[in-house]
């Protein structure tokens, strides 16, 4: 006769027959390999943001280096005139005292009143012109940049803010710290 424990002990490896599992050191290799898997994806993008940053983060520093002190942009002479009622043209006559960095162009900002009333990015508002055919600003020549701002009278022109241009390893920007002229 069969003790109760035996019949039970049976019951189990019979059902254990038919089951068919992952073994224990399959699960463990395939575990470290998602994992491994994982960490070259993590370490691949961590790399890929590092060197962005870095790039950017050497870029931005060029150009504020280059902007604070291989530029001493000097307003010589502003002449504000109207073509029409509502158009002004600005003459101004600026030169780049220091010989370090070439300014290729500018950007400018035109207020009337505290408010920007037209940009150098737009040309439907305002555009410029340099003396010469060309734009390159070099030390220490002169140059007579024209604005002709077609939306406002000349007397409503305050203040003019320009921004030089230069070139940084083969990328054009713009400086942060503009030249102001202030005409009111």
């Amino acid at each position: 006769m069969k003790k109760k424990g035996d019949k039970f002990i049976k019951i189990i490896s019979l059902g254990s027959k038919n089951k068919k599992a992952v073994s224990p050191l399959i699960a463990t290799v395939l575990i470290i390999g998602f994992t491994i898997v994982l960490a070259a994806l993590v370490i691949t993008w961590g790399t890929k943001l590092f060197k962005g940053t870095v790039a950017d983060t050497d870029a931005s520093s060029k150009s504020s280096l280059a902007c604070s002190t291989d530029l001493d942009l000097e307003v010589v002479n502003t002449n504000v005139t109207n073509t029409t009622a509502t158009n002004a043209v600005i003459a101004l006559t600026l030169r780049n005292n220091k010989p370090e960095k070439q300014i290729d162009d500018f950007l400018f900002l035109i207020y009337s009143n505290g408010t920007t009333i037209a940009s150098g990015d737009d040309s439907s508002q305002a555009s410029t012109a340099g003396s010469g055919g060309t734009t390159i600003l070099t030390f220490p020549t002169p140059k007579v940049y024209t604005i002709t701002v077609n939306i406002i009278p000349a007397a409503s022109v305050a203040k003019i803010e320009i921004f030089p241009r230069l070139d940084i390893n083969g990328k054009r920007q713009a400086c942060n710290n503009p030249t102001t002229v202030k005409l009111k």
